[in-house]
């Protein structure tokens, strides 16, 4: 069944606006439904037994962060200034130690700014 079609259904089931639902593959024969509304979502849990909807049956359960979950690092590119790091330490490798080991240093600018003490 098709992704869009699993998200008119449960609108439908729920009486809510088809754009207050968003369904997902979570896994092979699995969707994650998401509905906007507090009280929609209270009532698609608080159903005994599968929800039968276009000849398919769907058991609903809340989402648990640890279904299915697996391990992954998520790569992602950030830009960190640390400020009051000594002059000694302005180095890739010890600026490394202050970051997780997944951690993978790409530079370090070597901007310093002068003040001016009057």
């Amino acid at each position: 069944m098709a992704v869009a079609q699993v998200a008119q259904l449960f609108a439908a089931r729920f009486r809510t606006a088809p754009s207050r639902v968003e369904a997902t593959v979570h896994a092979p024969g699995e969707y994650l439904l998401y509905f906007a509304d507090p009280a929609t979502r209270r009532a698609a849990l608080a159903v005994q037994g599968p929800v039968v909807l276009g000849g398919a049956s769907f058991l609903m359960t809340p989402w648990a962060r640890l279904r299915r979950e697996m391990p992954a690092l998520l790569p992602y590119k950030v830009r960190v200034c640390i400020e009051g790091v000594p002059e000694h330490a302005r180095d890739p490798i010890s600026v490394a130690l202050l970051f997780a080991g997944e951690a993978l240093i790409d530079s370090v600018d070597e901007l310093v700014l002068s003040v001016a003490l009057d």
